[in-house]
């Protein structure tokens, strides 16, 4: 495969995509959502490259520390930007363009990383900032109406 030009390796590959979705879609998709899983629940990989010093303990511990900051956050924003942009899509028509568009980059993000295994965080971290402003939206948006009840009281 690595000695045939550039156009035959796009081809045979296009060829070999085609034969795995008419006769292997099941283990197809069981990998899709695999692939999904793992770059949702790894950290990233520069942290886990790092060397451990023995002689350092504190070294040690800060690497550790390191892996499972990179790991949470992982975890936990894939899920949010998850299901921020659901529920931004869900309320389609409340919305501005601008936080629809973030709902689709986010979600358009998460799921082309799929197509990738064991990338951890590394395909993720690019939606990370996004999906934190659609949540500062979410929020903006849930106490909007609250807002117009305060200024009415005062």
């Amino acid at each position: 495969f690595k000695k045939l030009n550039h156009i035959q390796q796009k081809r045979i590959a296009n060829q070999d995509f085609i034969n795995q979705l008419s006769n292997n879609s099941i283990n197809l998709g069981k990998a899709f959502f695999i692939n999904l899983y793992i770059n949702s629940t790894k950290g990233t990989a520069s942290v886990h490259g790092l060397k451990e010093n023995d002689s350092n303990r504190m070294y040690t511990l800060f690497i550790y520390l390191l892996k499972a900051v990179s790991k949470i956050q992982n975890i936990m924003l894939s899920i949010l930007g998850l299901f921020v942009s659901f529920y931004t899509l869900k309320r389609f028509n409340q919305k501005s363009k601008f936080e629809i568009f973030l709902s689709f980059t986010i979600l358009s993000v998460i799921f082309l990383s799929a197509i990738s295994s064991d990338q951890g965080d590394r395909l993720h971290l690019i939606i990370f900032p996004l999906v934190l402003i659609l949540i500062g939206f979410v929020i903006k948006n849930f106490f909007e109406p609250y807002k117009y009840e305060y200024k009415n009281r005062i």
